[in-house]
């Protein structure tokens, strides 16, 4: 019990002053004590939880109160498990702790540091998004790999019984790389790299509790984006295979694991998931989280339309579309922003029945002009990315729908690196524009500008921001302050801010049976 006490102490004791533990320190504090906690009787390791917290409860907040209440109560028996508390209970418990302190940690840090050029941190509403986090596994190769694996160029599919085998080859080849990755989190840690301060972006997606990802956890917290801890019990992180092919681009397939199980309760039954969601300034779901928790998305849809919040959607992949186009069609009613490339427009059109012949420019239309709920806003701009070709947005107005064209910077091939994460680049950029009101020419430029530098690095690594590209100025502005779009700004040697070097050379984890929330 002398063992307990002591990882107890520590650990609460940093607790109660947030400002001024390590936050690595604390997490290994918890993880330890969570191991532990399994080793003995849970209301032993609990009596101490509650007693040391409840001791200092005049410094702790009203949540981490209300949770040491949950703790006592559990142990005192009130629920009738006198000498049996319920373990399930406790871990949430135990998790629900990590999760404030986490909330917290970006608070103190946002107040105290402010963002990484040493401005003062501008509070805002946080960018919202919520897809399926996955850990890239990038691998160069030729078009006869992808034949072997019956894929397709420039293409994203889902892992079949027939291409699981892929993963474990590729866990086999010294030149493949682990990066931070899935088409979501890879939006936000660009909007985060640009918004800069700390907290300017909240990520909700699930993770199994293995190596992939702590290492996952670890990289969005590096890169100032907040990332609430939901496991999945009994599944792997999930994974994508990034393959590389002639002319750069790219196919995927997507090894969803944990990251494609989320359940509609946690949002009623998770207080702090609950409460993430509420506060958001603005909402972007991708198509690959609503095939994954359509009645999830349909909540979250009624949260963002009753806070008058703006909510943003992507069309994510032509088996999406194909899979999901009559839930898009749900939802766009209530959506300002829908982002899709040529095929996912095309592939919708086909799913719903629209017989528009292909043309993009009746399908956007028909977007655009589509019905306004009750009460929203009655802003909508239909975003189609063309690769190297022009950007078009058609945007609804009083007399119709308006369509404009934005050329696309020209990027030479030869300086062209892996164009794996040039969409998911541009509706980051375009949503930290969006997010400080900027203007849709203004979105898409910063958009077109973020992809054009993505894509002449290995994968979606974020690279060190030039000093001036993006600025705060007064409460509620981000000023471009760059003459023009000029990739040559940004330093080429320097290493990005997330250690990659420690997503490298992991072939094998050991899963293990981790708490779900």
């Amino acid at each position: 019990k002398l063992q307990f006490l002591y990882f107890i102490v520590r650990y609460y004791n940093r607790c109660t002053d947030i400002k001024m533990w390590c936050d690595e320190e604390a997490t290994a504090i918890l993880e330890e004590l969570r191991k532990k906690m399994w080793e003995k009787k849970p209301n032993d390791i609990l009596g101490f939880v509650a007693q040391w917290t409840c001791a200092k409860a005049g410094r702790c907040g009203e949540e981490v109160q209300n949770l040491n209440k949950r703790a006592t109560n559990e142990i005192n028996n009130k629920a009738g498990h006198a000498n049996n508390p319920r373990e399930a209970e406790l871990c949430d418990i135990i998790s629900q702790y990590q999760n404030v302190l986490a909330r917290q940690t970006i608070a103190a840090t946002r107040e105290t540091n402010g963002d990484h050029n040493g401005h003062t941190a501008v509070k805002h509403e946080p960018l919202l998004g919520m897809c399926n986090p996955l850990l890239d596994m990038v691998m160069s190769t030729q078009d006869s790999y992808l034949e072997k694996w019956g894929l397709k160029s420039d293409n994203a599919v889902l892992a079949t019984d027939e291409t699981l085998p892929l993963f474990q080859e590729m866990a086999r080849d010294k030149t493949v790389e682990y990066i931070p990755g899935g088409s979501g989190l890879n939006t936000l840690r660009v909007a985060q790299w640009l918004l800069s301060a700390p907290g300017s972006t909240m990520f909700i997606g699930t993770t199994g509790e293995d190596e992939f990802g702590n290492i996952l956890h670890e990289a969005t917290a590096t890169e100032g984006v907040g990332m609430l801890r939901l496991h999945v019990e009994n599944a792997p992180t999930g994974t994508c295979a990034v393959l590389i092919n002639s002319g750069n681009n790219r196919s995927l397939v997507a090894n969803l694991g944990a990251s494609g199980v989320f359940k509609p309760e946690w949002l009623a039954n998770n207080c702090y998931l609950n409460k993430e969601i509420n506060g958001a300034g603005l909402y972007y779901i991708t198509g690959f989280f609503l095939r994954t928790s359509p009645e999830t998305v349909r909540r979250v849809v009624e949260i963002a339309h009753s806070r008058k919040k703006p909510l943003c959607v992507n069309l994510s992949a032509p088996f999406v579309c194909a899979a999901v186009g009559q839930l898009f069609d749900e939802l766009f009613p209530h959506v300002e922003i829908i982002f899709g490339n040529t095929s996912e427009y095309k592939a919708l059109e086909e799913a719903l029945g629209w017989k528009l012949n292909g043309d993009t420019g009746a399908i956007l239309n028909r977007i655009a002009s589509a019905p306004v709920a009750k009460g929203a806003s009655g802003v909508r701009h239909v975003i189609m990315t063309q690769g190297a070709d022009d950007v078009l947005v058609a945007s609804r107005a009083e007399n119709g729908v308006e369509v404009h064209s934005f050329p696309t910077p020209h990027v030479p091939s030869s300086e062209v690196v892996d164009t794996n994460g040039a969409g998911d680049a541009f509706v980051g950029g375009f949503l930290a524009k969006y997010s400080r009101q900027g203007s849709i020419g203004e979105c898409v430029k910063i958009g077109q500008w973020a992809a054009s530098i993505i894509i002449c690095r290995p994968g979606c690594t974020i690279p060190p921001l030039p000093p001036g590209c993006l600025v705060t100025t007064g409460s509620t502005q981000l000023a471009d302050t760059r003459p023009a779009i000029s990739r040559n700004t940004i330093p080429k040697q320097k290493s990005p801010p997330t250690s990659t070097h420690k997503l490298k050379r992991i072939r094998s984890v050991k899963h293990q049976n981790p708490t779900e929330m």
